[in-house]
């Protein structure tokens, strides 16, 4: 018996919470907003703590000055919200184009290290063709020479990437 009455006891601990919630089902539309749900529930709230029913409520001067300009503070806060997503957009959009300017100049760094380790394969095959006299060593020279003209001309985009990214981050 005091098991039981312990278990009933137990599953009536949330029933405010859980009464909320049909309460919440009821008033719930598919284009209802956060704060006019709020809005509703503290209006439901206000009228069960009171002893008035919802016809007895008294409209105060106060409360019907604050209808009048209810539109003028919905607007204000869509004007709000708008610049609000305009400058997370802005933020958004700097911070994309700061992580691509990192990312070029890293490619710029692997791209002259790359230059330079050609350079070195070019100096170290025009140096055995010209000891050994052979024509592989002649053309793993000019494919080293070939390799480095690629990649100035990708460097030389890289850097122009660069200058322009600098500029738009600058402005």
């Amino acid at each position: 018996m005091v098991c039981l009455k312990i278990v009933f006891v137990l599953s009536h601990g949330q029933s405010n919470i859980e009464s909320g919630f049909s309460v919440n089902k009821e008033i719930l539309r598919e284009n209802l907003q956060e704060k006019s749900l709020i809005t509703q529930r503290l209006m439901y709230h206000s009228l069960n703590c009171s002893d008035l029913e919802a016809h007895q409520f008294v409209v105060s001067l106060e409360l019907t000055k604050s209808c009048k300009f209810a539109y003028a503070r919905y607007k204000a806060d869509l004007d709000r919200q708008k610049e609000e997503k305009v400058v997370a957009e802005k933020v958004l959009k700097r911070a994309h184009t700061t992580q691509e300017l990192q990312d070029a100049k890293k490619q710029k760094v692997e791209l002259t290290n790359s230059i330079n380790t050609l350079k070195e394969g070019l100096i170290k095959e025009t140096l055995a063709a010209d000891k050994t006299k052979e024509l592989a060593s002649v053309a793993k020279a000019a494919a080293f020479f070939h390799g480095i003209k690629a990649k100035e001309k990708e460097l030389e985009e890289c850097h122009k990437k660069i200058t322009e990214l600098d500029s738009i981050l600058n402005k």
